[in-house]
């Protein structure tokens, strides 16, 4: 029977497995089901995003169960397969490699930045006639240039800020350079991670702001964010339960500062 764990990340930025489920058969059917039961298991609140391998059940199953949440293959699972369709004994792989983690494990990346250098890659290590790497690519580029530069002419960015200048420079640049000048204005750090950049924190700073304002704490990230009620297989909600006691922390922290120690006499840690 096939093992089917949800796997995501706590407040701490940890892995985390949320349930598990044994299928006897990978069909749309028992994806569907096991979906239903993951979505009663959280009380109904769908995730934001779902990552998955491209298997052809799953695929079907999802918007059967999924209403809202965004649907994503896993970059692990498309990169292993790398080098089977490109082929490791190419002499230029170790290079093609190389160029296509720099884009795709760039978390700051922008969709059309992505659609260029995958171009340019695309182009250099004659890929582009591969039907499998166009999957890899976010959306490809769908326009020529004479349309690009018609859009330019005639449309604008969006502005994040109402600053005077950024307006003004959504004006005389190009979308790509604007874009790039955008970052420079508002880095969106926030709006991302659900963290205060350091753009924000030294104008708070600067002006005498010493706690960190409401509407910028993310419960998603806070020590108490965990949910006030906790659900079963079934939906029904289970007993909230103190795991760790006072005592079992103290020794964990013991054997945290022993191994910590040991760490420094081994010379692995620099002081």
């Amino acid at each position: 029977m096939a093992f089917t764990p949800f796997t995501g990340v706590d407040h701490h930025k940890r892995s985390v497995t949320f349930c598990g489920a044994l299928v006897a058969h990978e069909g749309a059917d028992s994806f569907k089901w096991v979906f239903t039961r993951f979505l009663a298991a959280m009380g109904g609140k769908e995730p934001n995003y779902i990552i998955t391998d491209q298997d052809p059940g799953i695929l079907k199953a999802m918007p059967l169960v999924f209403k809202t949440a965004r649907h994503r293959y896993c970059m692990w699972h498309i990169m292993n397969k790398v080098p089977n369709k490109y082929g490791v004994t190419r002499e230029d792989y170790s290079v093609f490699v190389k160029k296509l983690n720099a884009i795709i494990w760039d978390e700051d990346i922008e969709a059309a930045e992505f659609d260029a250098k995958w171009e340019e890659i695309g182009r250099e290590h004659m890929v582009n006639n591969i039907d499998w790497f166009k999957e890899i690519a976010m959306d490809q580029q769908r326009h020529t240039q004479k349309k690009i530069d018609n859009c330019n002419r005639h449309t604008f960015h969006i502005t994040s800020t109402h600053l005077a200048i950024e307006v003004h420079g959504a004006q005389v640049y190009s979308h790509r350079v604007f874009e790039e000048f955008q970052e420079e204005v508002n880095c969106r750090m926030f709006e991302r991670k659900g963290i205060l950049c350091w753009h924000v924190i030294w104008i708070y700073s600067s002006n005498g702001v010493k706690i960190i304002p409401e509407q910028c704490v993310v419960k998603r990230w806070c020590k108490d964010a965990m949910l006030s009620k906790m659900f079963d297989c079934n939906g029904e909600a289970t007993e909230d339960v103190d795991i760790i006691d006072g005592k079992q922390l103290r020794c964990r922290n013991v054997v945290e500062r022993f191994i910590e120690a040991s760490w420094y006499a081994h010379g692995q840690i620099e002081g």
